[in-house]
């Protein structure tokens, strides 16, 4: 049909059954859809954290020491949540990176690899899920680390790596 022309009965269909075809995508305008749930999403990676430290992680990835996990846990806002696949390392500038994950008491993970940074006698967080999760200061302010910078990157990888042979 052109624009120009007027439909006809014969030749046109209509635009808007009036009843709602179970075949059809088309809906009667007048016909209020159901209101629509929005599912929520679920975190559903459960495993136990390996407690043994993985063999072929980067070398200058070591586990992490317990004084340095114990801090970050006491600084952790969710007190239920604990720190799991804790890896250190020494940055060229002195300070310790350390890359670890956070888990409820399920074993549900709840951020795989997150980057605390140790200097000048504070803890920092360095990621964005350090931050979130966490209480302290951004390293990026305290500390003025690059975050971008190879001790950080190597940290976060080193304890993503540990979460996956540990089944996250």
């Amino acid at each position: 049909m052109k624009d120009d022309e007027t439909p006809t009965a014969a030749t046109s269909e209509p635009l808007w059954p009036t009843t709602p075809d179970a075949t059809s995508a088309k809906l009667n305008p007048t016909t209020v859809a159901p209101p629509t749930t929005v599912p929520q999403l679920q975190r559903t990676a459960t495993a136990t954290p390996s407690p043994d430290f993985p063999a072929g992680l980067n070398p200058r990835c070591t586990k992490a020491p317990t004084d340095l996990v114990a801090a970050v846990n006491a600084g952790l806002k969710d007190r239920n949540h604990t720190i799991a696949h804790a890896v250190v390392l020494r940055g060229s500038d002195g300070f310790e990176y350390m890359g670890a994950s956070i888990v409820d008491p399920a074993g549900l993970l709840i951020q795989r690899s997150d980057v605390w940074v140790r200097g000048r006698g504070k803890v920092y967080a360095a990621s964005g899920g350090a931050r979130n999760e966490s209480t302290f200061e951004r390293a990026s302010r305290g500390l003025d680390v690059d975050l971008a910078g190879v001790d950080f990157v190597t940290a976060d990888e080193c304890a993503r790596a540990w979460a996956k042979v540990s089944g996250y």
